[in-house]
């Protein structure tokens, strides 16, 4: 029988989720950038900030585009931090483990100059306290270390001015070089996720697959007879009738 989800894995489905559809906006954006993007600044910019005139509502078309694109991506990636510490808290607690508060999962990723380090320090805390197996310690810091500077490079790639796709700036600079950073960061992310997920899934089954076996182990030795067994004589191997059908010998004592 199928155990049902925890609200550790319903997290983290969240944020395979989130992730997947950021990466999508993004790409969305880049792809505009790319076809429209730079032309669209250059018109702009040749307003001159008369956003009266004809040449101006001619590109509210192509500009609206370019916002709803942009809100997308800023809701995308919103939620993919929201559904991060919502899953990061539910592992933190799960399986009988030490619940991590909300407010220090905040503090470590928005308070500036901490959020550089504190981020990869909580994960690897979560995961130690999911007793992984032995072993596994060299893999997962890999893993751990490569996720978090490939979110600080996409980071520095996104927020650089102008991008590092383009001579030129464009309307929000991102490029291919932006894209594939992001999708690196992403899936390493989903990866952590992963792991600890497993660790916390595995840590609660356990215990009751054991109680599982035992209790059919213990309910094939209690069970009682069916009833048509009950009534139904045993058979007797031939030898054991052939004794049975004779008295037993008595064996008298012989008088002084």
């Amino acid at each position: 029988m199928r155990l049902a989800r925890t609200p550790t894995q319903r997290s983290a489905t969240a944020v395979y989720v989130s992730l997947l559809v950021q990466f999508a906006m993004l790409t969305a954006i880049v792809i505009f950038e790319a076809v429209r993007g730079r032309r669209l600044a250059e018109e702009l910019s040749a307003l001159g900030g008369d956003h009266r005139s004809p040449d101006a509502q001619a590109l509210v078309g192509a500009a609206s585009v370019f916002a709803v694109l942009l809100l997308m991506l800023l809701a995308a990636t919103f939620a993919a931090a929201a559904y991060y510490a919502i899953w990061l808290t539910r592992a933190a607690g799960a399986g009988g483990g030490r619940s991590l508060p909300a407010s220090r999962v905040l503090a470590g990723w928005l308070v500036p100059g901490v959020n550089l380090v504190a981020p990869p320090l909580i994960v690897d805390r979560v995961w130690r306290s999911a007793a992984p197996q032995p072993g596994g310690r060299r893999r997962w810091l890999v893993l751990l270390y490569a996720w978090w500077l490939s979110c600080l490079g996409a980071l520095a790639l996104v927020l650089a001015p102008g991008g590092a796709s383009t001579a030129e700036a464009e309307l929000t600079g991102l490029g291919p070089v932006e894209l594939v950073a992001v999708a690196v960061a992403a899936v390493l992310c989903a990866a952590t996720v992963r792991e600890i997920t497993a660790l916390r899934t595995a840590r609660r089954t356990a215990p009751t697959r054991h109680r599982t076996c035992a209790g059919r182990i213990t309910g094939l030795a209690a069970r009682p007879m069916a009833a048509g067994e009950a009534g139904r004589p045993r058979r007797q191997s031939p030898s054991h009738a052939l004794i049975s059908s004779h008295p037993p010998l008595e064996v008298s004592k012989r008088s002084s």
